[in-house]
């Protein structure tokens, strides 16, 4: 059911990105001189009522409605429709019901009637409107809408929800005139500062000074909190949105998304562990919500805890995230991060067979070829990273440092062919590679660390870490006197009497 005293829900549920969704509105229904009001505050059925016996199956129904029991207020008003069959009030009232319990068609039919019967009949068309928009019916909600304004210019709601309505058809402008009416008959109306605030999106600003007005009217403004939240965020204003994603938090305990994008929030100030909190309480509302699991990776690996956000980049990639070449590389990232380099190699090798298109997978899959000390390797991916994107500073740089390590002048190597260097000198180089790889193979090496400045290698494998001195060799030169390849580390098990 829609309506606990206080709220008809134009929407389909849970607040959306663009906050079309729940909504307070006043619904009235006329009995004479009387107004019961449904929605926000409902106004006492029992003064001021005609005391005929005509009414009395009405104000039986009326009773009944204020204690929220529906079933009973539909009977009390089906009697009185059939005790007078053109009372156009009791078919308005039992549409208001219907509608509140989701029947919005069989609340149309019974608005309708009360049209035919009362041709001048505000109420009748607005909340028939009302019924049109919970259905979609834009257009048919723009007519009933219209027809109620001509009758009844001074009520507030009318262009409040025609507003609303244009909103929604996305004409801001016209949806700003009626918005602007509504306010100015009605100053402290929230839902007309909110739905403003709604269509001033393009100005943030804007936007959020009628949703910090719609607060202000009313404190507890769970939507206002939301949207303002978002605006804030989109304008970096990381601090705010957290407070007030904390706000509507405090009215709405387990709405999903506000702990979700509060995550978000935290993790722009650097507060992972405040984030990664958010996200934990996001899964444990929705096991399911996919893009959690990856936020909750990304922000465990800034906090320094690959082997949970690698963990966690898997239980993504099972839920079958879209565009997870992203969660590939980056559980190639983590990986390189403890030492699994073979592992990160075949994770950013799959975010590239994904979407080949992407220079900062070839850059890290070059880093982690080089890592391995495949600089023939690592020297194609560079180039194929510059080949994307060209101004890249850091490919750039990659790619110098892997051509000093070859010591290969730019225009002797080209397309990886070698075709002037000497092929005794280059298979002699592969030779040492293949050889070198083998030793890391067998020793279970996991990492490895390059200190230049002091001239050493550190190799990493499970039973700890041997640094090893490491000196420059000459293996040979080029046709044309140029020196190739003085990148050579040499190390001492290396050599076969030390490998025995």
């Amino acid at each position: 059911m829609k309506l606990r005293n206080t709220a008809i829900v134009l929407g389909i549920g849970a607040v959306t990105a663009t906050g079309l969704s729940l909504l307070k509105i006043n619904k009235e229904i006329i009995i004479g001189s009387t107004a019961v009001v449904i929605g926000a505050g409902l106004m006492s059925s029992k003064s001021n009522k005609k005391k005929s016996s005509d009414n009395k199956e009405l104000e039986e129904g009326l009773l009944k409605l204020d204690n929220e029991d529906y079933e009973g207020a539909i009977k009390e008003f089906s009697k009185a429709i059939e005790n007078d069959p053109r009372n156009a009030k009791a078919f308005c009232a039992r549409g208001s019901v219907l509608s509140e319990q989701g029947d919005e068609s069989g609340a149309i039919s019974d608005y309708s009637r009360a049209i035919e019967i009362d041709p001048k009949y505000f109420n009748a068309y607005h909340n028939r409107g009302l019924s049109k928009l919970e259905l979609d019916d834009l257009n048919g909600a723009i007519d009933d809408l219209n027809n109620a304004i001509q009758i009844d210019p001074k009520q507030a709601n009318a262009f409040m929800v025609r507003g609303i309505v244009k909103s929604k058809l996305k004409d801001h402008k016209g949806a700003l005139v009626d918005l602007n009416q509504a306010i100015e008959i009605e100053p402290n109306n929230e839902i007309a500062f909110y739905w403003r605030g709604m269509s001033k999106l393009a100005n943030k600003q804007e936007g959020i000074l009628d949703f910090s007005k719609a607060i202000e009217i009313n404190s507890r403004y769970f939507e206002a909190y939301y949207m303002r939240a978002g605006e804030n965020y989109i304008l970096d204003n990381y601090q705010d949105s957290i407070e007030d994603y904390t706000k509507a938090l405090e009215i709405e305990k387990a709405h999903i998304a506000s702990y979700y994008k509060r995550s978000i929030a935290k993790a722009m100030l650097s507060d992972f562990d405040g984030a990664i909190e958010d996200l934990n309480k996001t899964i444990e509302l929705n096991p399911n919500y996919k893009d959690a699991y990856y936020k909750l990776a990304m922000c465990k690996s800034n906090a320094g805890d690959n082997s949970g956000a690698i963990n966690d980049y898997t239980n993504a990639l099972e839920l079958n995230l879209p565009n997870n070449e992203d969660i590939y590389n980056d559980r190639g990232i983590a990986k390189k991060n403890i030492g699994d380099i073979d592992g990160a190699i075949n994770d950013y090798e799959k975010a590239i067979e994904i979407n080949p298109s992407i220079a900062t997978f070839y850059n890290n899959l070059a880093n982690a070829k080089r890592a391995k000390l495949d600089f023939l390797g690592a020297y194609d991916l560079y180039k194929k990273a510059i080949e994307i994107d060209p101004e890249n500073d850091i490919f750039n740089k990659n790619f110098e440092f892997i051509k000093n390590k070859l010591n290969t002048p730019a225009e002797s190597v080209q397309d990886n062919t070698f075709s002037n260097i000497d092929s005794g000198i280059f298979n002699d180089f592969l030779q040492k590679q293949k050889l070198f790889e083998q030793v890391l193979e067998e020793k279970q090496i996991t990492s490895i660390q390059y200190k230049f400045d002091e001239k050493k290698i550190i190799f990493i494998n499970k039973e700890g870490e041997a640094s090893f001195d490491s000196k420059v060799v000459l293996l040979g030169s080029l046709s044309d006197g140029g020196t190739i390849w003085s990148w050579g580390w040499t190390l001492p098990f290396l050599n076969e009497e030390m490998r025995e």
